[in-house]
């Protein structure tokens, strides 16, 4: 819970993320970061540090929607630069929860403008039922 081990943190992070990248780049891999939840402990957990890290290593980001879902500010993570996928799930708003679209509180309106977008939860009947609600656009 010390700021310095947590810059720390976040200096090495970064060191091993650029290596990572330069090696998938030379494969033609397209590397992407993703947000974390709202905890302390987590890299990535509000959408200017995601953006720092993906500005400073070169990357794409990867937004989950239920993790940027525990944030004061989750719009903020849909107007991010370079984002190559969405994972989509919901939550209360409180933490990860991986719940299907709809059973939580996440605005369903901001996956509009989601192009490409992975549904990413623990079973495959709450797939199928965010896929039809997403397939209906009624949210």
């Amino acid at each position: 819970m010390e700021e310095h081990i947590r810059q720390y943190g976040i200096q090495h992070s970064i060191e091993t993320l650029c290596k990572a990248n330069d090696y998938a780049m030379e494969r033609g891999i397209k590397l992407s970061i993703e947000n974390m939840p709202n905890k302390y402990a987590y890299l990535c957990n509000n959408a200017q540090e995601h953006q720092f890290f993906i500005k400073e290593c070169g990357t794409y980001a990867t937004i989950d929607t239920g993790h940027a879902n525990t944030t004061k500010n989750v719009k903020s993570f849909f107007k991010m630069k370079n984002i190559a996928y969405y994972h989509l799930n919901d939550n209360n708003g409180k933490k990860d929860q991986h719940l299907p679209l709809g059973d939580g509180n996440l605005d369903l309106k901001l996956l509009n403008n989601v192009n490409i977008g992975v549904i990413e939860l623990n079973n495959y009947p709450n797939i199928l039922k965010s896929r039809d609600l997403l397939i209906s656009s009624k949210y």
